[in-house]
């Protein structure tokens, strides 16, 4: 190899002793190239890209310290407190398409043309040397904080990442105490550094709206190819994903949004196995795809060297394994203002295929989610309420017909508390608009004492992403409840939609943090997807 590969343009050579802390700081655990790496599972997520590139520079602090400097910073207000080292904590990753050039700058600057096409929760533990990654359909319709109402939830971005953190936090009941955004077009480049990246398509696919190719994935026959930079995001990106038949015909995938996650999933931990396999256990090839990384990040102002160091030295011995993937379980929704159908509601398949007066949206899955969540953060799952049994939301209920129900907004959102109560009466509830409320944050059911099962059954309609907080009031009468609806109500729903599929999405009951097992890479592919090869 010639010397100029060991630099960067404008760059002065590494000198002898940081390409010895390179190949010193390399995993223990880099698999050899002649196919031993198939015999574990592959690393996941883009975090894992991330800590992979730290943990091979974690030799040298004088060489992690440069290349952590050229990492953009940004001062985000709405992040938990860091933790004390060796605590576990939450970080936000953000693929996005737009790079900000934010060092030095308190701002958030200019965000025109900016998407998070990409939203993972990481949930790191350093004392267990685990992680776990929670995926976020984009598509996921939130409260969006600040803006009086809901929408997708990567439209959260469009103000800066300050907002879409305060999202997540409010819509999850979660603190996030990092953030890291990743250029995606940077991947280009990414891969470009590793020689790209090998995979498998069964069949052909491109991605294909109105006549037109929209991302550039263009697959015209099966088999093993090796992708560059440009044909790697490419199906990164691709939005309108179809495939072909064995007759012939051009389908698309019937999980959408749930579906490019998938393929992403697939893609980054190929990408990552690339890197072990071939990249970082060069140091030449090592020090051009960390700089090919570093450039296309931008990290909280919190997340410190120090930090990153101590990472590195706890994850050096990492065991792909034990890296868990989640994705919040969803059902499929159309909205129309404030006025949201689920599947199995009264009109919800016309508004379906009325794309032009109605959005198609993802909603959380009622209860599901709250679990989902409490197994990523590695806790109990949340408590249920009086008078429910399990994930079904068991326990006597009555008649909606016989409950009258009076629906107040304690939000900003104009139209919320008239938009519900006709949802509720399309479901045969006795539903009127009680007016506003004074502003509050959770949505609540007021049931008279010893009307558990009265309130049960309105519960079971309300989605808010977990438990409804139910009260008593020695006010009302029997077979009357107040619906006050807070900062994190979502939809109402048809009861039978909660058992329901969650449209592909994997979910999990258990409290304990997932296993290798339970991920998303893990589970078998359609046949449609690419897989490595």
């Amino acid at each position: 190899m010639s010397r100029q590969e060991l630099h960067e343009p404008g760059m002065a050579p590494l000198p002898d002793h940081v390409r010895k802390a390179i190949r010193e700081a390399l995993p223990s655990s880099v698999p050899a190239p002649a196919g031993s790496g198939r015999r574990r599972k592959l690393l996941i997520g883009l975090i894992v890209v991330v800590a992979v590139a730290v943990a091979g520079i974690g030799g040298s602090y004088g060489y992690a310290r440069l290349r952590f400097g050229q990492i953009a910073t940004i001062k985000l207000p709405s992040l938990g407190k860091a933790p004390a080292a060796g605590k576990p904590f939450t970080m936000l990753v953000v693929g996005s398409d737009t790079r900000q050039g934010l060092s030095g700058s308190d701002d958030f600057g200019e965000v025109a043309g900016q998407r998070a096409d990409v939203i993972i929760l990481v949930r790191i533990v350093p004392a267990s040397h685990t992680a776990r990654v929670l995926s976020v359909p984009r598509d996921l319709y939130v409260p969006i904080a600040g803006a009086g109402g809901s929408a997708k939830i990567n439209s959260a971005f469009d103000k800066g990442p300050d907002q879409l953190v305060q999202t997540i936090e409010h819509a999850f009941g979660l603190e996030i105490n990092h953030y890291l955004l990743v250029n995606f077009d940077g991947f280009r480049q990414v891969v470009d550094a590793l020689g790209g990246i090998k995979l498998d398509f069964p069949v052909p696919v491109r991605d294909w709206k109105d006549g037109h190719n929209q991302s550039g994935l263009d697959i015209a026959a099966a088999g093993c190819r090796r992708l560059n930079g440009n044909q790697a995001l490419a199906l990164a990106r691709s939005r309108y994903f179809q495939y072909r038949d064995d007759n012939g015909a051009w389908r698309y995938d019937p999980g959408f949004d749930l579906g490019r996650i998938r393929r992403q999933q697939t893609f980054l931990r190929v990408l990552a196995a690339t890197a072990l396999h071939k990249g970082l256990a060069n140091p030449l090839r090592a020090n051009g795809f960390i700089g090919s990384l570093v450039h296309n990040l931008t990290k909280d102002d919190g997340l410190s060297i120090g930090e990153a160091t101590r990472l590195a030295g706890d994850f050096r011995s990492f065991d792909p394994s034990q890296l868990g993937s989640q994705t919040i379980p969803t059902d499929v929704a159309v909205h129309q203002g404030p006025t949201v159908l689920r599947a199995g509601d009264a009109g919800f398949q016309q508004a379906f295929q009325d794309s032009a007066h109605w959005e198609q949206v993802l909603l959380p899955k009622q209860g599901e989610t709250g679990r989902v969540v409490a197994s990523f953060l590695g806790q109990q799952p949340p408590a249920t309420s009086a008078g429910q049994a399990g994930s079904g939301g068991g326990g006597s209920t009555v008649e909606p017909s016989s409950i009258k129900v009076s629906v107040r907004n304690a939000t900003k959102r104009s139209g919320l508390a008239s938009g519900a109560a006709g949802s509720l009466r399309r479901l045969g509830f006795q539903a009127g608009n009680g007016g506003n409320a004074a502003t509050t944050g959770r949505t609540t059911i007021y049931a008279a004492p010893g009307q558990e099962s009265t309130a049960l059954s309105l519960d079971r309609v309300v989605s808010v992403g977990g438990p409804v907080r139910r009260l008593t009031d020695s006010g009302l009468a029997p077979g009357s409840l107040v619906l006050v609806l807070g900062a994190d109500f979502r939809s109402i729903h048809a009861a039978t939609a909660s058992s329901s599929g969650s449209g592909g999405a994997p979910t999990t009951t258990a409290p304990k943090p997932p296993t290798s097992g339970s991920t998303t890479a893990a589970a078998q592919l359609p046949p449609w997807d690419p897989r490595p090869c």
